[in-house]
C-alpha cells in the first residue's frame, strides 16, 4: 500500500503575519499588496473569514463587511523562507517530496508510515514538527491516499488543522459525492461544460478520462 499525504498550509500568508506579530494574533486580518485600500486580499486570517471575507476579495469590500479588519501588506521574503523551512521539514520525513505551490506539497510518506506505526500517526508527527520548529499558527490540512489526486481532495476537505483518510475502498463513497469542480483546475467553463456533457460527479469524470476504472489519474 502507497500513501501520499497532500500537506496544505492553512490561511498560509495570514498566519505568517499572525505568527510573526503579536498584535495580529486571533483578530481578522487580511494581507494585500501596497496601497492596501486599492487591491485584493491575497490571504485572509480565520478570524477573518468568520465575516465571509474571501481570497481575492476587494479590499474596500472586505472592509466594509469587517471593519475591524486589519490589513496589511505581504512580506515575500519571510513567506518564501518559511516554505522553504516546511518542505525542509517534509524531506526529514521523506526524500520523496513534490512541491506543489508556496504553500502545498505531496509527500509519500509510505515507508516512513511503517515504522511510526500508521499514515495517521506520520501526519500528526508532520503537523507538531511544523508547529513545533514555525510556530502554533502555522496550521496545515493533511490529506492521505494512495494517489496524489485523492490525497488534494481529502486536505480541502477539512479545514483548519485537519486530517482526513481516504482509503482505497473509500473511493467510491467519496467520487459518487464529489462534484467535478472538487477536482484541482475544474471550476467555472469548464464546470459548466461537463456538466452540459452530463458529467457532474468525480465518479463521472473518472469514467471519462479512464473507461472502466471510475478512479481519478495520479
Amino acid at each position: 500500500m502507497r500513501y501520499i499525504a497532500l500537506v496544505d498550509m492553512n490561511a498560509y500568508f495570514a498566519s505568517c503575519m499572525q505568527q510573526a506579530f503579536r498584535n495580529l494574533r486571533c483578530k481578522p486580518v487580511g494581507v494585500s499588496r501596497k496601497p492596501l485600500d486599492k487591491t485584493i486580499i491575497a490571504s485572509a486570517s480565520y478570524e477573518a473569514k468568520e465575516f465571509g471575507i474571501k481570497n481575492g476579495m476587494a479590499t474596500w469590500v472586505a472592509k466594509e463587511m469587517c471593519p475591524k479588519l486589519i490589513i496589511v501588506p505581504g512580506d515575500p521574503w519571510m513567506f518564501a523562507y518559511s516554505s522553504s523551512r516546511i518542505y525542509g521539514i517534509l524531506k526529514e520525513f521523506s526524500p520523496l517530496v513534490e512541491v506543489f505551490s508556496i504553500d502545498e506539497a505531496w509527500v509519500d510518506i509510505t515507508q516512513v508510515s511503517q515504522q511510526i506505526g500508521s499514515p495517521v500517526k506520520t501526519a500528526y508527527a508532520i503537523k507538531q514538527r511544523i508547529k513545533k520548529e514555525l510556530g502554533p499558527f502555522y496550521r496545515c490540512s493533511i490529506g492521505i491516499a494512495s494517489t496524489k489526486t485523492m490525497s488534494k481532495i481529502a486536505a480541502e476537505k477539512k479545514k483548519p488543522d485537519g486530517l482526513i483518510w481516504i482509503k482505497d475502498e473509500e473511493f467510491p463513497y467519496w467520487l459518487n459525492r464529489l462534484e467535478v469542480d472538487a477536482a484541482c483546475g475544474i471550476a467555472g467553463a469548464t464546470k459548466e461544460k461537463l456538466n452540459s456533457m452530463g458529467i457532474k460527479t468525480l465518479a463521472e469524470l473518472g469514467k471519462l478520462i479512464c473507461p472502466g476504472s471510475g478512479l481519478p489519474l495520479e
